[in-house]
């Protein structure tokens, strides 16, 4: 299925759609320049999110910040933050993995992303191929997204 349109609510809140409402995992191919307004416009969502750049460049504006990417770079966007992103051509595109809060186990929560979530000081963190564990977790997203088709949309 391809989604050219994002659906947003009168409060800028990203209506996602999952298989599963119990698993609020998703995984999106976004080439930004084939969204109906040929951007991804300002939105937020409960998820935390994670993008990895796959092609040409691509601008996020976070909080009134400019955040801007190449190809194999990619960002953090945590829970509740409002964003959108913008691409100079039509190259500019990524994959994004939105992960829903609660479906973390209290020990991933405390150890590794309640830090995070619970930090309004940490809106969004970018991450570069050259940063060892930043590059790990953009190549687990890579590698994780072939294993997780079933819960799949495709926004090329």
């Amino acid at each position: 299925m391809q989604i050219y349109n994002i659906s947003i609510n009168s409060q800028y809140q990203e209506l996602v759609q999952y298989k599963d409402p119990q698993w609020p995992v998703i995984f999106y191919h976004t080439n930004i320049r084939k969204n109906i307004v040929g951007y991804i416009p300002l939105h937020w969502h409960e998820e935390l999110q994670f993008v990895v750049v796959t092609g040409g460049h691509v601008c996020f504006q976070i909080h009134g910040e400019e955040i801007n990417l190449n190809e194999g770079e990619g960002i953090f966007i945590n829970s509740g933050v409002i964003h959108e992103a913008h691409a100079d051509s039509c190259e500019g595109r990524y994959i994004c993995w939105n992960v829903g809060v609660h479906i973390a186990s209290s020990y991933i929560e405390k150890k590794y992303i309640g830090f995070l979530i619970q930090n309004e000081k940490v809106p969004f963190i970018p991450f570069s191929p050259s940063i060892n564990w930043q590059n790990e977790i953009m190549e687990a997203i890579k590698k994780d997204l072939s294993r997780m088709r079933t819960n799949h949309l495709d926004v090329n």
